[in-house]
């Protein structure tokens, strides 16, 4: 094996052993939360590791770091998470209403109902990187992450389909789940954020 192939076969390694490693913590955390309120903090801490390793930050130590970020973000994360889970309730029930009315008044409010939805699920891809990059105020992390989501729609569209694709492997291979589950799926969401937020940057820096 050539130099050049050796070390791309040992960075994919590392790659596969990091994932690994953090989606074990995220499920440990998380289970430590009694999961209603482990999996929001988790969460943030599992972006905040992946986040490190997009930037290239100098070497760290993982678990430290995603233990720190877990227990200082606890409340704020569930505070994040409680927001989230009510207004998608909520949508739930808009949803359930819908289908048992039917008629002109499904018509009317189907269309505008797909559409909140969509800009939820948009919401919620880009509020966990939006959490960990910029230090805002609660309600300004949900209005930049819709902001930005809807600024880039290619990277949008490119997280949508990359998720759906690794919850297509992940149906087939459903055994992969407990090893990379939510750590792959950060991954990507990671990536093509900050690629959003570099894109943002360039923006602001072109109108000066």
């Amino acid at each position: 094996m050539d130099p050049k192939t050796a070390g791309s076969f040992y960075t994919l390694c590392s790659w596969v052993t990091k994932i690994a490693y953090v989606n074990l913590l995220w499920i440990v955390f998380s289970v430590a939360g009694l999961l209603l309120l482990g999996i929001m903090p988790a969460t943030i801490a599992i972006c905040t590791v992946v986040r490190k390793w997009f930037l290239k930050d100098p070497e760290f130590a993982i678990f430290p770091v995603f233990m720190s970020t877990y227990k200082q973000e606890f409340f704020s994360a569930n505070k994040l998470g409680f927001i989230l889970l009510l207004t998608a309730g909520f949508l739930l029930a808009d949803v359930l209403f819908l289908q048992s009315v039917g008629g002109l008044i499904q018509v009317i409010f189907t269309v505008p109902l797909i559409i909140v939805i969509f800009l939820l699920t948009a919401i919620i891809l880009y509020v966990f990187p939006v959490y960990v990059h910029f230090e805002q105020s609660f309600f300004l992390q949900i209005k930049n992450a819709l902001l930005i989501a809807i600024v880039n729609p290619l990277h949008l569209f490119l997280m949508m389909i990359t998720i759906c694709a690794v919850s297509v492997i992940y149906w087939l291979l459903p055994s992969l789940i407990p090893f990379f589950g939510i750590s792959l799926i950060t991954v990507l969401v990671m990536f093509f954020a900050l690629k959003s937020f570099a894109s943002l940057e360039c923006r602001q820096k072109e109108t000066i």
